[in-house]
């Protein structure tokens, strides 16, 4: 089922995307370039599995999915730049100016930040505009100031030497878990569901948010230099802490049965990365 939904992310993407050609400069290529390249489409996954998991049909919420993702290749073309992270790779490809230069790679997130609440304020989603204005607020406070732009603030404010483990696990939070735990929500608000069923998929994306930057702290233990919080409580301690959590977030769904399985799909995923770090 997830093979068949990363298909038609991949398609949809192709449209929502400005073509090469149609405005006279190089930001639809930059645009493209980073958004088409090899992601794993985690958020966007969620934002489907979210949606079947309520009994909805996931290609409906596909523009909200699609938009997920422009939002999250923003940040990752914003973070890459040399006044944030300085990353010449990214998705095994150079980085966005180190391509386009600078000024296109800033305008390129700009863009598809912007394009994408184009996209889910479409009047024509079919969706109730009731529905839909709840799930791009509670987006943009996962986004914002108080969310991952926040927590890439402070990201870039704090030395390894004064970094705590408080600090970390509230950068995480903001930086990462909330955009994970909103795009699992999302699917679920815009059909309606009930308060028990959002309240699940809320404790399914906290629990599965935290796991996944958990993990990935894990991956690049002995790649960084970087303090992450695998470094500093360990890496035998963070790897339980991330296969609890991925446990936790397996509980959440179970109550839906069988409708569960493509977000157990994507914890499993999440779990084997673990399993090889």
């Amino acid at each position: 089922m997830l093979e068949n939904w990363l298909k038609m992310i991949e398609e949809k993407l192709t449209e929502f995307l400005p073509k090469e050609g149609s405005i006279p400069c190089r930001l639809p290529e930059a645009m493209r370039y980073s958004v088409l390249s090899s992601g794993k489409r985690i958020r966007p996954l969620l934002v489907m599995g979210s949606a079947y998991l309520v009994g909805g049909d996931p290609e409906k919420v596909l523009p909200f999915a699609c938009a997920v993702e422009m939002i999250h290749t923003y940040s990752l073309i914003h973070d890459d730049l040399p006044a944030m992270d300085n990353d010449d790779f990214r998705r095994g490809q150079a980085t966005s100016h180190r391509v386009f230069g600078e000024a296109m790679a800033i305008l390129a997130g700009d863009a598809l930040l912007t394009d994408a609440f184009s996209v889910m304020s479409d009047p024509q989603s079919g969706f109730k505009a009731e529905a839909v204005l709840r799930a791009i607020n509670l987006l943009s406070k996962a986004i914002g100031s108080q969310g991952m732009v926040g927590g890439q603030a402070v990201d870039i404010e704090v030395s390894n030497k004064a970094i705590s483990e408080d600090l970390i696990r509230w950068v995480h939070l903001r930086k990462t878990a909330l955009f994970l735990k909103t795009s699992a929500m999302i699917g679920a608000i815009l059909y309606e569901a009930d308060v028990r069923s959002v309240s699940l998929l809320d404790d399914f994306g906290s629990a599965f948010g935290m796991a996944f930057q958990i993990v990935d702290d894990i991956l690049d233990y002995h790649k960084s230099e970087t303090v992450n919080l695998a470094k500093l409580i360990g890496l035998e301690k963070a790897k339980q802490e991330a296969l609890e959590l991925l446990n936790r977030s397996l509980k959440a769904i179970e109550p839906f049965g069988s409708r569960n399985k493509p977000l157990k799909e994507i914890v499993l995923m999440i779990g084997k990365q673990l399993e090889n770090g």
